[in-house]
């Protein structure tokens, strides 16, 4: 039952780990072990060897849609020095049927305008003059 104060925002409780030390320190599902499952006895994950296989995913990756965006265009001379320069493995992968470097670009940009309010700028002239402030760079 709330006080005569009727309209007054109810209160609610910080659990900082500023505020409540004692909390973070005791409480079992702060603990590093409480996500170990006990039926399995599960190890916790090496998350430093699994952000590393997601970066080196994710360099392939980018590396097969630059080439796929490359032979697209019809850039053959720089898409074979780019399969020269980084290893057989690009000749065991293509591109998905349903995935394109252009449609990742828009993709983003999408995102971005709907987040910022504006188009995201990719590229600007080297020195001279921004069009768009009229500033020097």
């Amino acid at each position: 039952i709330r006080d005569i104060r009727r309209n007054a925002p109810m209160e609610y409780q910080c659990y900082s780990p500023f505020f409540y030390p004692h909390i973070f320190e005791t409480h079992p599902c702060y603990q590093r072990d409480y996500h170990e499952s006990p039926q399995t006895g599960a190890q916790p994950r090496d998350y430093e060897k699994l952000s590393e296989e997601i970066t080196a995913d994710r360099q392939r990756d980018c590396l097969i849609l630059i080439l796929h965006h490359l032979q697209m265009f019809r850039y053959n001379e720089t898409a074979t020095h780019l399969q020269r320069e980084a290893g057989q493995f690009l000749n065991e992968f293509e591109c998905a049927d349903n995935m394109d470097f252009a449609q990742i670009v828009r993709g983003y940009e999408e995102y971005y305008e709907n987040k910022h309010g504006r188009k995201p700028r990719f590229s600007r002239r080297r020195g001279g003059i921004d069009e768009t402030s009229g500033v020097t760079e």
